[in-house]
């Protein structure tokens, strides 16, 4: 008889989403990626966290976390951006913000969205078009549900139990959730795919102006971003930004 889904969980399942700022590459070199990591990891000493899933991109980091009380999850999350900006900045000697404001965070509802929370992470390499498949990505716990073991981690810690071939199945993704990065996420990824194409590093985006007309009509033809988001995201004034699509 199949196991009946639980309606509703406690509040204490919860989506993170830590974003770069200005939507930069924070995370850009492999090493950049693995520091954050690491701290995920060392940074729960002494407080009641555990990562269900998670995956990190060049300029965004998804987290599925289960905790036992918020202040935990707030000292947790200070811990680990703060840890990272300070690497980050020594690294590149720079100074100031590195991450976007603060986090944010989502509450998870009942166990399909629990479910649906932890393939949306697993598929943002494939939805960005780095990976055909979320197996193929190094930096998301996708592999790790491949394993038994992780199940088991999960309903010790959680008491939930979930049914592996639903984490595995990558189709009906209509309840995916998301949290109002739609256009940005889309033109991160359009920039990504762009730099990629044309071999360059970001940086040259902004320094000739061939690139520039190159790229707005890359993402206006191949991800429809509007003119008006373009020059929000790229910070260029009408009258120049005008002269860039004549």
């Amino acid at each position: 008889m199949p196991r009946e889904s639980r309606e509703n969980l406690d509040s204490n399942f919860v989506h993170v989403l830590v974003q770069g700022i200005n939507r930069e590459f924070i995370l850009n070199k492999n090493e950049y990626i693995e520091k954050y990591l690491h701290l995920l990891k060392t940074k729960k000493k002494n407080l009641c966290i555990y990562i269900i899933s998670y995956c990190i991109m060049n300029n965004h980091i998804h987290l599925l976390i289960y905790y036992n009380n918020l202040n935990d999850l707030s000292k947790y999350m200070q811990k680990v951006n703060t840890a990272f900006a300070k690497y980050y900045n020594q690294t590149l000697g720079r100074v100031g913000f590195v991450f976007r404001d603060r986090y944010k965070t989502e509450p998870i509802l009942n166990e399909r969205h629990l479910i649906n929370c932890i393939k949306y992470i697993h598929n943002n390499p494939v939805k960005a078009n780095i990976v055909n498949r979320c197996d193929e990505y190094t930096y998301s716990s996708y592999k790790d549900f491949l394993c038994e073991n992780k199940i088991n981690e999960i309903y010790i810690e959680t008491g939930v139990n979930i049914d592996i071939n639903s984490i595995i199945e990558q189709s009906n993704t209509e309840y995916f959730i998301d949290i109002d990065e739609n256009i940005e996420m889309k033109m991160d990824i359009g920039i990504i795919n762009f730099c990629k194409k044309e071999n360059l590093h970001i940086y040259k985006l902004y320094e000739d102006r061939d690139i520039c007309k190159k790229i707005i009509k890359f993402l206006k033809e191949e991800y429809k971003i509007t003119y008006v988001n373009m020059m929000k995201r790229f910070d260029i004034p009408r009258g120049t930004f005008n002269g860039l699509i004549d």
